[in-house]
């Protein structure tokens, strides 16, 4: 039996016997090789893996958020089409996109939803992105000083600093120790 990775094409697809090429006719000239499908829905599978979406959120997307619910406001519909605009022109937008807002008005499912569209939906090149629980990656750099850790900070941290796309979910819900010279900021 042949096994492929993730990465890999499968030995089994009928349009490019497993090489993950296909050949296309191009009128009036000679044929072209391009990716199979196959290698394309593979390597953005690999993506959406490395992405680290939690469980709960790996079905958000932009299309399924609702908006049309009645007790939904301008500024998250406002959200919606921001983050839509973002994926559009992306990688033209040079900027970050910030979501604030209270507790259940969908700022993950937006977040998320932008990560699956930047991989999924970019069919010329899926963009690497990840997702982070700010306060997970909190508790992973303050362990990393524990002597009994084998992690050290920079190797906690380099995923997150060689992501193109980068979502730090939970900002604003870590508090800080009175004193520290730094403000806690509420979403």
């Amino acid at each position: 039996m042949v096994t492929s990775s993730p990465s890999q094409p499968s030995a089994a697809c009928p349009v490019c016997d497993g090489t993950g090429w296909k050949q296309i006719a191009v009128p009036g000239k000679a044929a072209r090789m391009t990716r199979c499908d196959c290698r394309i829905s593979a390597r953005n599978q690999t993506l959406l893996e490395k992405a680290s979406i939690p469980a709960r959120y790996k079905n958000c997307t932009l299309a399924n958020f609702n908006i049309e619910m009645n007790e939904i406001s301008l500024s998250v519909r406002n959200a919606h089409r921001d983050a839509q605009r973002f994926v559009q022109e992306y990688p033209k937008e040079k900027q970050g996109l910030l979501l604030i807002g209270s507790i259940g008005v969908g700022k993950t499912h937006l977040a998320v939803g932008i990560i699956q569209a930047l991989i999924l939906d970019k069919e010329d090149k899926p963009v690497p992105c990840l997702f982070c629980d700010y306060r997970e990656l909190l508790k992973e750099i303050q362990n990393s000083y524990n002597p009994a850790v084998q992690a050290t900070e920079l190797e906690i941290l380099r995923p997150v600093l060689e992501t193109e796309v980068l979502v730090l979910d939970e900002l604003g819900a870590v508090s800080h120790p009175s004193g520290s010279g730094t403000q806690s900021v509420t979403f």
